[in-house]
């Protein structure tokens, strides 16, 4: 199951849902805490300097300055949709003191993604 959630924190958030769960009749003992980020800015500078350099060919300033503005908007676009994966960490429940034990699931190198642990 996936489920999204915005808290102040990951103990918060994994306890809010594990709450709802349990009216539903389900109990949860372990879950997968995922932090997403996009790339909304990478996208917004590479359109802007992209659509600026489409536009210096134009060899008018108005040009390059329309066409910078219009790659910066339709890149940040798209930008905002890549989602990457920042962290990733498991939560297990605790019997003694009550709660969520938080740990961090440790990157693959150089992949930029987190693998899923052994569940």
């Amino acid at each position: 199951m996936e489920l999204q959630c915005c808290a102040p924190s990951h103990e918060e958030a994994v306890q809010s849902l594990a709450t709802a769960l349990a009216n539903l009749g389900f109990e949860v003992t372990e879950v997968l805490v995922t932090e997403w980020v996009d790339r909304a800015v990478e996208g917004l500078i590479v359109g802007l300097l992209g659509g600026g350099a489409l536009g210096a060919t134009s060899r008018n300033s108005c040009v390059v300055v329309a066409a910078g503005i219009a790659g910066a908007i339709a890149w940040r676009y798209v930008g905002a949709q890549m989602q990457v994966v920042k962290r990733q960490y498991v939560a297990k429940r605790r019997a003694y003191p009550a709660g969520w034990e938080v740990t961090p699931v440790e990157t693959a190198p150089g992949s930029g993604l987190a693998p899923r642990p052994a569940m």
